[in-house]
């Protein structure tokens, strides 16, 4: 098992996964990838320019995932893109604290998220990968 974020922000508003150069497991740290074409973000602080990723797994959803790399940013795990291109559902009742995750077909499997100050976070115990 990696050292690693233990809770990745579930964001709407994100296409990608993002994780902080502070919080990349030790052991792929030198395992980084250039990305194919660099991006320019807009995020919280700024306009930034991102040209790394990390290939790495999250063990609650079962996905090796290749988060973009920046300075500084808490670690993010897109909704849309893995709604809109791997099939997964978001829910979000009304007035509920449980918002969740369906994994895709054939597994279908629940994976409820934590929510703090009104935000839904994935808890997981990442390890690296590859």
């Amino acid at each position: 098992m990696g050292s690693g974020p233990k809770r990745w922000i579930a964001d709407t508003g994100s296409p990608y996964d993002l994780l902080g150069k502070s919080e990349v497991p030790q052991e792929i740290w030198d395992k980084r990838f250039k990305i194919k074409e660099t991006m320019r973000l807009n995020t919280a602080n700024g306009a930034t320019t991102v040209t790394e990723g990390v290939t790495m797994r999250l063990d609650n959803i079962g996905e090796i995932i290749e988060p973009m790399v920046l300075d500084c940013t808490p670690a993010v795990v897109t909704v849309g893109r893995r709604c809109q291109d791997h099939g997964y559902e978001f829910h979000w009742p009304a007035y509920s604290k449980d918002p969740y995750f369906v994994t895709p077909a054939p597994e279908r499997r629940k994976i409820y998220l934590r929510v703090e100050n009104h935000v839904p976070y994935l808890i997981d115990s990442p390890s690296a990968s590859m």
